[in-house]
């Protein structure tokens, strides 16, 4: 498989799915297992245990956290397109009350991103950078706003009573936004790619 297709889908999972899964991953042990012991669990469950009893070198331990962050990830990503469709339905009100402009979404979008992909592997990388970062951004939401639901019943409200509800909540409804800008900026460039593709190669 040429580079430059290998290249636009690995990114792709480490944005869109690794980053959202590692902050799932730091949320869910900050609210209810400060002291990861849940992770040294998991970890000397699949590895087992560390024979001098020092525990394993930091590559592996790395290596564990990112496949972990790439599968919670996934897990999400049912919540992820909700945050999307959630997206689209303030936006829209947003726009019919002249507050922001319209999001331009073509009917053929997703076929005119298969064809950057296929025949020019370049612009169809830029497109895709855009893909990873918006659908990461739609991520963080859903982490931001499961964390603000979970905080009230963690362990850290024993210690900070409820305030960090409203920061969560505020990342949470940035992080949409930023998920709906970047689609849209995600839309314009396949636009106008594919219409140069159509114009002066076809």
């Amino acid at each position: 498989m040429e580079p430059l297709k290998i290249v636009p889908q690995a990114f792709y999972d480490l944005i869109a799915r690794v980053v959202p899964g590692a902050f799932a991953i730091f949320s869910y042990f900050n609210l209810f297992d400060p002291g990861w012991a849940l992770w040294h669990r998991i970890i000397n469950g699949v590895l087992g245990r560390a024979e001098d009893g020092r525990g394993y070198p930091t590559i592996f331990i790395a290596l564990a956290f990112l496949f972990l962050s790439y599968v919670v990830g996934h897990l999400i990503s049912p919540l992820v397109k909700r945050a999307q469709d959630l997206g689209h339905r303030l936006h829209g009100l947003f726009s019919r009350l002249r507050l922001v402009d319209a999001l331009a979404a073509p009917a053929n979008q997703a076929a005119d991103y298969d064809l950057l992909r296929l025949v020019s592997p370049e612009a169809g990388a830029v497109c895709g950078k855009l893909r990873a970062e918006y659908t990461m951004y739609y991520g963080l939401a859903v982490v931001f706003l499961a964390s603000a639901l979970a905080y009230p019943f963690s362990f850290m409200a024993v210690l900070w009573p409820w305030w960090p509800v409203a920061p969560l909540l505020i990342a949470s409804f940035l992080m949409e936004s930023r998920g709906v800008e970047g689609e849209g900026a995600f839309g314009r460039c396949v636009t106008r790619y594919a219409a140069h593709w159509r114009e002066h190669v076809k």
